[in-house]
Formats: C-alpha cells, sequence, structure tokens
C-alpha cells in the first residue's frame, strides 16, 4: 500500500453495483499532477454563458420594420488572430487563429491569467476584397477602423460594468499594411488584480470600420451600426467581426503538498525520503523574482486551529521565507509539534488539517488553502452531499413544491483499515427549524451482498428514503455516519457540515416567484440631471422553478413629498427570465426626462399572474435631480472651472436653466481635438444638443450661452490667445452631428436609441462668443491637416454669434489653399458633396478659413446612410451673426455655403444658408477672398474691412459669390443678399482681381412629371451699395481687373473675350439687382501693359438691373491699345 492515498469511488444508488476503480491515483515525487484545487470555486469549471450575441443580433419584438446586415466578411474585414502576452516572461498564453466565420464568432479557446500580473492582448484582421482593400486605403472617405476589447472581470456575462470596457484603439487606414490587406491592433493592457475572483470568464475582441459603440458602461453587443426607433424601425450593420474567447483567473501558485484531498499516513515522515514521501513544498507557476517572500503553515486536526508545522526561513529562521530565484520551493527548517529535525511532517494524531500557503513581498500576492488528511487505522466520514443540490452557486438549484427529491451522500474510508460496517444518517430541517426528515442506511458489507468492503480513501454514495414537501422555502441538511466494525478514532469528520463550517442548503420554490430585485437606475442616492433624458432599469429575480415569461412589471416616479400623484409611470412586458444560476434579468423602461429639481423616489414592480407571493413583488429607489447651469462661471487655474474642457463637460452634462455666461480669466488656453472619441473631432466641439439651451417654444424661454473675457481681460487688446490644436483643421464646430466628440453629449450617450436621440443631434444654437470692444480674445488655428477652418458652423446652424475676436492661422502651410468644396447631382447617386479636404488621385484639395458656414449631406455613404435612417431634419445654417472680427492669415476670411436644392417628396425645395449677418469685420492677408458665399439667400454682408488679398496664380476677389461650376460640379448662386457699406482695396493677381463679384450660375436638374427645372427660380435680387473699392491690380498685363463685376456663369474659353461674351445657360439673366451710390477706382498696375478686360463695373447677362450714383475712376492710362474691354 502506497502511503500518499487520493480516493477510489463507489456509487451506490439504491440497489445498483458498486463500482470500483482499481488502481489508486498516486502523487509522484515530481508533484506534476498535484494540481491545487482547495481555492479555486466550483465554478472554475463552468462560466456564464448568457453573454450577448453579436450577430445575428438580438432583435426585440414590435418592430415594423427590421434590417440586419454581416458586412465585415465581406468586404471590411474579419479578425484572423488573437494573442495574449505575459508581460514578466514574454511567452503566448494564447495565440489563435481564425477565419472568415461570420460577424460573431465564440471560439472557446481558453487564455489561463494569473493573478497580480499583467498582460498584453493583441489582434490581426484581414480585409479580404484585395480591390476594396485598396480602394478604401487610397481613395477612400472612410479612414479608420476602431479595435474593442471587453474583459467581464466579474463573471456575469455582460460586459456592460463600468471597469470593463478595456479600451479601443483606431487604426487609420492611410497607415495600415495595403499589400497585405492587414491590420493589426495592440497592445491592449490587462492587469489582473491580486484581489480578481478566480474562476472562468469571457473576452470579447473586435474589429469594426468606420465607427463604434465603446466605451465606458458599454455591452459589447453591437458592432457599428445601430439605429432602434421602436416600433418602427430596427436597422443593424455589422462593418466587421467579433470574437469571445474564454479567460480562465487562475492563482500563480501550481502545486503544494500536502494537495487538496491527499490523505497521508499517520506516524510516517514526510521529508522528501522517497517518491511516497515528499517533504512539504510550493510551486508557483514562474520564477519568483528577488524579494519574493513565502508563508507555509499547517493547522489542525480540525476542528482545532492549533499551528502544528510551520515553514522558516533556513537562514534567518523567520516565518517569511526567502523565495527569490525559486519556481518549487521545498521547506528546509520548520517548526511546530509535528515538524521534524529535517523539515519534514509528521503526524502522530489522524484527522483532517488545512495547509496556509502565502506569496508576498516583491511577488504578485497568491494565496492558498488545501485541505488534507491524516489518517487513523480507523476512520469513516462522511465527505459530501450527491443531492439534494444546494440553492448556492454555483447552480443556484430549486425544487419545484411537492416534487420527489432523492437524498444522496457520500461516504469516505479515511482510515489505513477496510471499513465493512457503518450506519449513515440524513436529517432534514425546515425553514421554521424544525425537523422534518430523518432517516438511516446501514452499510453492512458482512451481510449485504449489495455492499462490498471499503478499502482504504475508497468513496461510496448511500441513498436514502426521497423527500416531499409543500413548504417553500430554505431548508438544511444534515448527515452523519458512525463506524460499526471498529472504534472510530476521529469524530470530527463524522458530520456534514464539519463543526464551524455553514450549513448545507437546499430550495423548494413555487413553479412562478418573480421578485422586483432592485432599481438598477436610479439607484439609490443617484442625482440625475434636469431635462436629460434617462433610461431607467430594473432587475428582476425569477426565485421559482419555471422559466418566468411575459408577465408586466411597472416603474412609477414620485416627486418628494407628493406620493400619490406619478411624474412618470412605464409598463413593459418582460419576455424571458430563466430558472437557476443566471436567474435575473434587467430591463429598460421608457425613457424619463425629470423636469424638475428635487428629491424623487422610484416605485418597481411585478405582477405575474401566477406567482402566489406577493411580499417580494415591489422594491424603492431614492434619488434626486440636479439643475442646470445658471449664471456667471469664470473658466482658469483655481476657478469655478480650471480648463476650457471641464466647463464643456459640464455644459453637455447638466445643460443650462438660465442665460450662462463662462469669463476668461487665463492668458492662454489650449484646446485639443479629443480625437480618442472621434478622429475627425475639432479641437473645441460644440456639435449637437445641449440641454434646455435655445428658445424653448412651449415654456416662451430663450436661454444663451456667452464665452468672453473677464472684466479684467476685456481692457487689453489680444489679452487672451486659445490654441485650437485640430488634426482635422477644423477649430470651434457648432451644428448638427452624429458624431460629437464631447463624451458628456446627450447624442452620444443614446445614439443607438433612435427614438430618444434623433432630436439630440441637432443644435439649439444661441451660443455667444464675445471678445469685447478690445478684442480681448485671439483664436489661434494649430492645423495638422491639408486645410483648416478656424470657426466652423456645420449644418444646422443657426443663432450663433461670433463677435469681436482676433482669428488667426498657426500653419503658415494651409494660408493659400483655396479650393473650395462642391455639390453635384446625378441619376444615380442623388446629390453628393465633397469633404472640406478631397483626396484626388495624389492630389490633396483643401482651404483655409478664419470663419465657415457649411450646410452639407455628409460625404462619408455610411454617415449618409444613418443620417437617411434617423431621418435627420435638413436645416441649412441661419439667423448667425459674424461681426467685429479680426481674420487674417487663411484662403478665405469667410466662407458660407448652403446645401443647394433637395429632393423632398414631390418637388426639389432650396435648403440656403439664409438671414445670417457678416458685419464690421476685418480681413486681410488673405490668399482668395475676403469673404465667399454659395448658395445663401437673405444675408447681409456690411460694413466690412477687407485689404491685401493677394492670390497670386489664382483669382483673387475682395467679396465674391457664386460661380466655381464645372463639368462635374455644380456652380453656386445667391439670391437677396445685401452687399452694403463695405471698404476694399490691396486685392491684386496674376489671374483675375476684382472687389466684388458676383457670379449666378444657373443649374438644372431633372424632374419626374416637368421634364426638368432650373434654379434660381426667383429673381436674384442682389444689393451693391454703398461699397468704396480701390487698389485693386495684377501682377501681369494678361490678367483682368474689376471693381464689381455681376454676371452669369461663362462658358469655359481660352480666349477671354470668347470667355466673357459667351454665357454657359444662354437666356439665363440675373434680375432685380442693383448697384448704386458705390464708390471704384482702379488703380494704375505699374510697369505692366493691361492686355485683358478692365472694368469699373461690370454687368453681364442681367435684367431690370438698377445702377446709380455710383462713382467710378479708371486710374490705369497704361493700356494696351487692343485691349477690348476698357470701361
Amino acid at each position: 500500500m502506497f502511503s500518499i492515498l487520493k480516493y477510489m469511488y463507489v456509487s451506490l444508488f439504491g440497489g445498483s453495483t458498486m463500482k470500483s476503480f482499481s488502481k489508486i491515483t498516486v502523487l509522484t515525487g515530481s508533484f506534476l499532477f498535484a494540481l491545487l484545487l482547495a481555492f479555486v470555486p466550483i465554478r472554475l469549471s463552468s462560466q456564464p454563458t448568457n453573454y450577448c450575441v453579436v450577430y445575428p443580433p438580438d432583435i426585440p419584438s414590435g418592430y415594423s420594420y427590421v434590417y440586419s446586415y454581416c458586412y465585415g466578411p465581406l468586404y471590411y474585414g474579419y479578425i484572423v488572430n488573437v494573442k495574449i502576452r505575459d508581460v514578466a516572461t514574454g511567452n503566448w498564453v494564447l495565440d489563435w487563429t481564425t477565419g472568415d466565420n461570420n460577424c460573431y464568432t465564440f471560439t472557446g479557446q481558453e487564455a489561463k491569467l494569473k493573478l497580480g500580473k499583467s498582460y498584453q492582448l493583441y489582434f490581426t484582421f484581414y480585409m479580404p476584397d484585395y480591390w476594396y482593400c485598396q480602394y478604401m486605403t487610397q481613395y477612400s472617405y472612410y479612414r479608420y477602423c476602431y479595435g474593442l476589447v471587453w474583459l467581464d472581470w466579474n463573471i456575469n456575462g455582460s460586459f456592460r460594468d463600468a471597469n470593463e470596457f478595456i479600451g479601443v484603439q483606431t487604426l487609420e487606414l492611410a497607415n495600415w499594411n495595403s499589400s497585405t490587406c492587414t491590420g493589426t491592433y495592440g497592445p491592449f493592457n490587462i492587469n489582473v488584480p491580486n484581489t480578481q475572483t478566480v474562476g472562468k470568464t469571457r473576452i470579447r475582441v473586435a474589429h469594426n470600420m468606420f465607427g463604434h459603440y465603446g466605451g465606458v458602461g458599454s455591452t459589447g453587443c453591437y458592432l457599428y451600426y445601430l439605429y432602434d426607433y421602436p416600433p418602427y424601425y430596427f436597422y443593424y450593420y455589422a462593418y466587421g467581426e467579433a470574437e469571445d474567447y474564454v479567460i480562465d483567473f487562475q492563482p500563480d501558485i501550481e502545486a503544494t503538498f500536502p494537495a487538496d484531498g491527499d490523505i497521508l499516513r499517520a506516524n510516517e515522515t514526510y521529508d522528501g525520503s522517497d517518491a511516497n514521501h515528499p517533504r512539504p513544498m510550493v510551486r508557483m507557476g514562474s520564477t519568483q523574482p528577488s524579494g519574493a517572500i513565502l508563508r507555509y503553515r499547517i493547522v489542525g486536526p480540525k476542528p482545532s486551529t492549533n499551528v502544528v508545522y510551520e515553514g522558516l526561513d533556513p537562514s534567518t529562521g523567520s516565518i517569511d521565507i526567502n523565495m527569490s530565484g525559486y519556481r518549487q520551493y521545498n521547506i528546509q527548517r520548520a517548526r511546530g509539534t509535528f515538524a521534524t529535525s529535517n523539515a519534514g511532517f509528521r503526524s502522530n494524531r489522524g484527522g483532517e488539517y488545512k495547509l496556509y500557503v502565502s506569496v508576498g513581498g516583491t511577488a504578485p500576492p497568491a494565496e492558498a488553502s488545501p485541505s488534507f488528511t491524516v489518517a487513523w487505522d480507523n476512520d469513516i466520514s462522511v465527505t459530501g452531499v450527491v443531492s439534494p443540490k444546494t440553492n448556492g452557486a454555483p447552480r443556484f438549484m430549486k425544487y419545484l413544491r411537492g416534487q420527489t427529491i432523492r437524498v444522496i451522500g457520500t461516504f469516505q474510508n479515511t482510515g489505513l483499515n477496510t471499513v465493512t460496517d457503518f450506519y449513515a444518517y440524513a436529517r432534514i430541517v425546515d425553514p421554521n427549524g424544525t425537523e422534518v426528515y430523518n432517516r438511516t442506511v446501514h452499510f453492512d458489507a458482512n451481510n449485504n451482498p449489495r455492499y462490498s468492503p471499503l478499502q482504504s480513501g475508497q468513496k461510496v454514495d448511500l441513498e436514502f428514503p426521497t423527500f416531499s414537501t409543500n413548504t417553500v422555502g430554505i431548508y438544511k441538511l444534515y448527515l452523519d455516519c458512525d463506524l460499526q466494525s471498529a472504534v472510530d478514532q476521529e469524530d470530527y469528520n463524522d458530520h456534514l457540515p464539519r463543526q464551524g463550517d455553514p450549513d448545507y442548503t437546499f430550495e423548494i420554490a413555487y413553479e412562478f416567484q418573480v421578485k422586483a430585485n432592485r432599481v438598477v437606475k436610479p439607484p439609490l442616492n443617484e442625482q440625475l440631471i434636469g431635462n436629460r433624458p434617462y433610461i431607467p432599469a430594473g432587475e428582476f429575480k425569477n426565485m421559482g422553478v419555471s422559466v418566468a415569461s411575459d408577465f408586466p412589471v411597472t416603474l412609477a416616479i414620485y416627486r418628494l413629498p407628493d406620493t400619490l400623484n406619478a411624474v412618470y409611470q412605464s409598463t413593459i412586458l418582460v419576455q424571458d427570465i430563466q430558472s437557476g444560476t443566471y436567474n435575473t434579468r434587467i430591463v429598460d423602461f421608457d425613457v424619463f426626462i425629470p423636469r424638475q429639481s428635487g428629491n424623487y423616489l422610484a416605485k418597481m414592480y411585478c405582477t405575474h399572474p401566477e406567482d402566489p407571493v406577493r411580499t417580494d413583488d415591489t422594491v424603492w429607489s431614492y434619488f434626486s435631480v440636479l439643475g442646470g447651469l445658471a449664471g456667471t462661471y469664470r473658466v482658469g487655474v483655481g476657478q469655478d472651472f480650471p480648463t476650457i474642457d471641464s466647463a464643456m463637460n459640464a455644459l453637455f452634462y447638466r445643460g443650462v436653466a438660465g442665460n450662462v455666461v463662462f469669463e476668461l480669466t487665463d492668458s492662454y488656453y489650449q484646446v485639443k481635438a479629443r480625437s480618442y472619441v472621434d478622429p475627425t473631432a475639432p479641437a473645441w466641439d460644440f456639435r449637437s444638443w445641449i440641454l434646455n439651451l435655445g428658445h424653448n417654444a412651449d415654456l416662451n424661454t430663450t436661454y444663451t450661452v456667452t464665452w468672453k473675457p473677464s472684466t479684467q481681460k476685456s481692457l487689453t487688446r489680444g489679452s487672451i490667445t486659445i490654441d485650437l490644436v485640430s488634426p482635422t483643421g477644423k477649430g470651434i464646430a457648432f451644428g448638427q452631428s452624429i458624431k460629437p466628440s464631447n463624451e458628456y453629449s446627450v447624442y452620444r450617450e443614446y445614439q443607438t436609441k433612435g427614438s430618444i436621440s434623433r432630436k439630440y443631434v441637432n443644435t439649439p444654437g444661441y451660443i455667444i462668443f464675445d471678445g469685447g470692444p478690445q478684442k480681448s480674445i485671439k483664436l489661434r488655428l494649430v492645423s495638422y491637416s491639408n486645410g483648416g477652418q478656424a470657426i466652423y458652423l456645420g449644418p444646422g446652424s443657426h443663432h450663433i454669434q461670433i463677435k469681436n475676436l482676433i482669428i488667426e492661422n498657426a500653419n503658415s502651410n494651409i494660408a493659400n489653399k483655396t479650393w473650395l468644396p462642391m455639390t453635384a447631382y446625378s441619376p444615380v447617386y442623388g446629390f453628393t458633396y465633397t469633404p472640406d479636404t478631397l483626396l484626388q488621385g495624389t492630389q490633396v484639395l483643401a482651404y483655409s478659413a478664419g470663419v465657415v458656414l457649411r450646410s452639407n449631406l455628409p460625404y462619408d455613404q455610411l454617415e449618409r446612410e444613418q443620417s437617411q435612417i434617423m431621418g435627420l431634419d435638413t436645416i441649412p445654417c441661419n439667423n448667425n451673426v459674424i461681426e467685429g472680427n479680426e481674420i487674417n492669415g487663411f484662403g478665405y476670411g469667410i466662407v458660407s455655403l448652403g446645401y443647394g436644392q433637395l429632393w423632398r417628396e414631390t418637388n426639389y425645395v432650396k435648403y440656403y444658408n439664409n438671414n445670417n449677418t457678416f458685419a464690421k469685420n476685418t480681413i486681410y492677408n488673405v490668399a482668395s477672398a475676403g469673404i465667399f458665399l454659395g448658395y445663401e439667400q437673405n444675408s447681409q454682408v456690411v460694413g466690412n474691412r477687407i485689404y491685401n488679398v493677394n492670390g497670386g496664380s489664382q483669382p483673387a476677389y475682395g467679396i465674391a459669390l457664386g460661380g466655381l461650376g464645372s463639368s462635374s460640379y455644380k456652380g453656386y448662386h445667391n439670391i437677396g443678399i445685401t452687399i452694403d457699406k463695405n471698404e476694399i482695396s490691396g486685392v491684386t493677381s496674376n489671374v483675375s482681381a476684382v472687389g466684388i463679384k458676383v457670379e449666378q450660375e444657373q443649374n438644372t436638374l431633372p424632374h419626374p412629371y416637368l421634364g426638368e427645372v432650373k434654379y434660381p427660380d426667383v429673381a436674384e435680387s442682389i444689393q451693391i451699395t454703398n461699397n468704396s473699392i480701390w487698389g485693386i491690380t495684377t501682377g501681369t498685363g494678361n490678367a483682368y481687373r474689376a471693381g464689381i463685376h455681376l454676371f452669369t456663369a461663362r462658358k469655359p474659353s481660352s480666349d477671354i473675350i470668347a470667355y466673357f461674351t459667351t454665357p454657359k445657360a444662354p437666356g439665363y439673366y440675373t434680375r432685380n439687382d442693383k448697384i448704386a451710390n458705390n464708390t471704384v477706382v482702379v488703380s494704375p498696375n505699374p510697369g505692366i501693359v493691361t492686355a485683358y478686360p478692365v472694368a469699373g463695373i461690370g454687368i453681364q447677362s442681367a435684367k431690370n438691373t438698377v445702377v446709380k450714383n455710383n462713382a467710378v475712376a479708371l486710374l490705369d492710362m497704361n493700356v494696351d491699345p487692343n485691349n477690348a474691354v476698357y470701361a
């Protein structure tokens, strides 16, 4: 007989035949099979299975239209390899290669991560369509893809807890390996805490093109793009793939001696003298660092907690053993009753013992506490329960009332001699403490042929008579044994539970019983924000045996002290809640928007029709509501908000409850684009909704947000400098957006909830920047793009005021960028818009401007589809004021471009920027034009001072309206613009120089029943009055000049006269325009003979034009005699 025994196992259910294992499992001297199990919970072998599936998605019922597409494996890339590396050793603990399975795969592959250690995850994707790969890399606007990782730390089958989103990485396609069509994300750092629960869980990796739904609190359930608008639309496009892997969290202790379940012989020494008598030891998963400390002690026999053996450091005698450089440490010095002189372990008393091992110091902390037995000659013990199953972890089993329950216990011969005769007892106590079951089984191998003698270490399962009850509740089971074939030398292990151990419980339940478990959102004492939408959620628990389905749950909210009249109530049907391990479900209620600050009570209850227990149907939660910002706040070091970013976070999160003024107190600020949120983000993002800002027609209130210098700073010109640092070239951005970069924006929080988010895409407007009479605020655009716009009013911008600012360009490389974005129409693609920076082959086209107002549909096809799905409002820029600013160093001072014409239902509609004011600005040192307008209506250009416009080899204009059409793009025109009291000088170019140019280009569009229609469809009515223009020069004689030029678009020609005399659209005239009271001086070009046309005021293809009271002086006397136009 070996001296170290593992158990043999016998199963006896009723009259079944005993099954015995003929071999005794032995711990070898190297302990290769001595796995440490004592400190690993039973759930180590199991794991949650209730994770959401990324594709096909779990689509709620009740939608009129449901669309779901998986594009990743076809075009946009799928994951091909996932690796996890041990940072300390450099070894890969996971290296798995996959294929193009679907948009979601549960691989089942497993990585073992040790507590207290650090790991790094990498994964690679492949874009299968080579042509598409090349196109995406070189030509497409879809320039980014995203890698995301979630890890279910708390092993609950969900990735939505705050710390479970590991991170997102962005890969710019321009920088990836286009030759192999692969890209790699990583490293993602995974630092396993020492307190991590041991067990198996999942990690989810995802690759997706275009966008993502990552972030703190994200669920990991969807790739991009999702649009959820109940009860009408559910759209889901998966542009990538997600994969799940199993993570097995383990302590770093691999093995010990004694190990869990070992049976040692009494009065034998375990000192490593032979393979059957190993020395006490600990083996780790890796070599321990310098400064690692080991503690090792054995206590017992139970119930005693006396330390009978304790390892010591061989050099110091301390209980802190130096484990530096060891992977396996054999105890070399020890003390205690059962410690031998050579540090062996020798017990003269049988029973159950417990080994406590801990590793620390500089090593990652690890602990283990295996139990083992020192065998008496005669000892029978009860070791476990087969049935009934416990109601505790991991299965949380419940039995239906009235159900017949088998009662089975496991008994073991833990002595050295054979056991032939013992009694086994089972008792059950009900929830009230009354014994309701007491049965006995006699194991008699001498007289009953059903039983065979139990050899040392052998186990047997004995079945008692069945148990049944109709009374629900938690019951306790007690098992005992009494040896008859000899005198039992150890009483402690004759009972289950052991002395000092928790009771063994099982549960009897109704078939249907649902409990309102907790209000998840808002939790107790949560503080909500007034007017901010909030989706309440509740957790319900199935306390019954059967699946609970289709029962109503309600959440009612009361504003205290009134508990009778609910300010909100939502009732929904819960589909299914499983019984057993995963017997809870969190459900979302309808959106709640708290309109008043104060204290609130949330009451949540369920009403399952077959639930006989009503005492657990209701639960409450108290919370409060905080109002928005109101009043004056100072922004700067030591002030109300230390940075502009912090003020913006508060503004987006809390919104406003009145007029808000942010006073800038510092001399310098830097605002950087939040590229980690969205790679296309501007430096300073006002896009999308700000709560309660603007005009509220229902309440008849209008609240504004103003940014201005503090009183002290307002006394000095340019006393405040704000650097706008932007990789995309956008400085301050306003308007509508489905990609706002502020994490606290309402839209970003609810972007997948179409019924909520649609409203919050728009901007409420009423934002004011005012540098004061001294122009105390200086904005500097620090652009890392090929173009740049310091202030950008995007689609939907309205009631924005940009006043009295100094606006400068810090990047001289973009100062001469003058290409302007255009729009086109085709029967196939409809209306399309170029981006602000266009990659055309190898050429990058871009422009720079101090202030831009641009209304356009998304040029990104995916973003355009999203906008169409959401049914976004088409709102041109309107009622904005750009006044009193000083702008210099750009291609343009101010640019405003409307949508143009768009089809709506049965006809085209003009969506032109309108009713904007561009007044009293000083614009100088620009390359193309001080002000350019296209698709603008009823706006004012008044009182501006424009000078030093140097076009070089490009045209130069003081003020330019319309034109720029080509064979590929529609040209611009304008309607009802007033150009009044502007001063323009110093406009020069080697191509053409004009003080005020108004070029009207007719757009012809096909119509389903009218054949075609033409725009403008009303009189243009441009008013050019009271302007002063001088200093219009050219650098060559072959360049045309004009003080004011009003005309329709011309047909391209290399001959300048043919060009000016041939309209692009014969029969089209600009109508009802007025040119009056202007002063125009055409200055001489020193040393240059002017061969091209020169006009003080030029008018072509116009009808009903009023021209009066203008003063025109042509002072250039050095004109070629053959010049056809000089007037």
